[in-house]
């Protein structure tokens, strides 16, 4: 992105734009994007972008913008990672489930299962 802002300072409105690496870099941060870039693509290529922009954390458009200007997009995750992230989630609703299941019968059974669920859900937190 710095490339491309740094190819304005070299034409005609270079005198409107601050001077100085780190000055010029929080004017990018705080420019207002109110221009519109559309593109067609088909129903599964949306699917795949989408996809792909949530297994990197971006948004679509932060995803597409940073694509486009050549940067490296990594993934959020690796693919080991998404797998323990998806069992995590699972044994969370199972969890939950059992401890809905036991509050009848043997609440401090329920209470310890649901305790357990809090813990994996706020390490499932802390991993987002």
């Amino acid at each position: 992105m710095f490339a491309i802002a740094t190819n304005l300072l070299t034409t005609k409105h270079s005198r409107l734009l601050p001077k100085g690496r780190k000055v010029f870099k929080v004017f990018l941060e705080k420019m207002n994007r109110n221009k519109l870039v559309k593109f067609r693509v088909t129903g599964l290529e949306k699917l795949a972008i989408e996809n792909r922009a949530k297994n990197t954390g971006l948004s679509v458009s932060e995803f597409c913008r940073n694509t486009a200007l050549g940067t490296t997009v990594k993934s959020k995750f690796t693919a080991e990672e998404y797998e323990i992230y998806s069992t995590l989630t699972v044994f969370h609703k199972n969890f939950t489930a059992l401890s809905n299941l036991f509050k009848r019968k043997d609440p401090s059974l329920s209470n310890e299962v649901s305790l357990l669920a809090k813990q994996i859900k706020s390490h499932l937190d802390k991993i987002k």
